[in-house]
């Protein structure tokens, strides 16, 4: 296994790993809508290409097996000299899950962070993904807030 930073060539193999999440996201078995994958196609084609953003890849002798997408600014921050980058995504496959890839990606993605002269990093992630939740607070991650939700 290896990581590396992805390309606008990537970007592809990218949205098998981005459709594998979303779908795992989806209630009742419903899968991700094209829609959605059109502009995970362009944000990610968009960020990749202008620096705004970044995708580390980790891959083996069969391909795309893990990635993480890291952003400079969150979603609806304004630019400011200390806003925290954002990390938007990180899938592994499931048979390499517990192996540390997703620690190493998110690694991966702090370094770059660092780099840009970020001083924190955010991310949000679902109340019933406990694996996730796990890998986070192992990483020193800390509960932030919490959103709530009710059918009507």
């Amino acid at each position: 296994m290896r990581i590396r930073k992805a390309t606008l060539r990537d970007v592809g193999g990218i949205l098998i790993l981005c459709k594998k999440l979303e779908d795992s996201h989806q209630k009742d078995g419903e899968n991700a809508p094209t829609s959605f994958m059109k502009s995970k196609r362009s944000i990610l084609e968009k960020d990749i290409s202008s620096g705004k953003g970044a995708v580390f890849l980790s891959e083996d002798e069969e391909g795309f097996i893990g990635y993480v997408f890291v952003v400079k600014i969150p979603p609806k921050e304004k630019a400011g000299k200390n806003s925290a980058g954002y990390i938007s995504d990180l899938y592994v496959e499931e048979k390499y899950r517990k192996s540390g890839l997703g620690s190493e990606l998110i690694k991966e993605a702090q370094e770059w962070l660092r780099k840009k002269g970020k001083k924190n990093v955010t991310l949000h992630v679902e109340s019933w993904n406990i694996g996730a939740i796990n890998l986070y607070r192992k990483l020193e991650f800390k509960d932030k807030s919490i959103r709530m939700e009710k059918k009507l």
